[in-house]
C-alpha cells in the first residue's frame, strides 16, 4: 500500500500510495493527482498540507494529519492527495513509526 523514499533529509520519508493493480508497465508518477486506481487520502484534491503538532493539524480540521502526529517519534507531516511526508525525531527509529503510518493510512482510504 505504501511505498517509501529517502529524502535529502534522513529524519524524514516521502511515503506513496501504491495503486492496487500497480504493475511493473504503471506509470511511475504516483504522486499525481491523476494517479488512476489510487485512493485519495483525506483532504483537498491537490492541496498541500504541513503541520509540526497533532494541535495545530486539528485546529485546521485535518483528523488524518492529527492522528498521523500522535505516533510517537514523528515531528512533522506534509500531505497531498497521494503521498505524504514524514519527519521523525532523532532518536525514533522507523520499524515502529512506518507500522503505525500504514495502520492509520490504510484505515483513513478505507473510509
Amino acid at each position: 500500500m505504501l511505498t517509501y523514499s529517502e529524502t535529502p533529509n534522513p529524519a524524514a520519508l516521502r511515503c506513496d500510495l501504491a495503486a492496487p493493480s500497480a504493475g511493473p508497465d504503471a506509470p511511475a508518477d504516483a504522486g499525481s493527482a491523476s494517479a488512476p486506481g489510487l485512493p485519495p487520502l483525506a483532504g483537498r484534491p491537490g492541496a498541500l498540507r504541513s503541520y509540526r503538532s497533532a494541535q495545530a493539524a486539528l485546529a485546521a480540521g485535518d483528523a488524518l494529519a492529527a492522528e498521523l502526529l500522535a505516533v510517537p517519534g514523528l515531528t512533522g507531516v506534509l500531505l497531498h492527495q497521494h503521498w505524504l511526508t514524514i519527519t521523525k525525531d532523532p532518536q525514533s527509529k522507523w520499524p515502529p513509526i512506518k507500522r503505525a503510518v500504514e495502520r492509520i493510512v490504510a484505515q483513513a482510504i478505507s473510509r
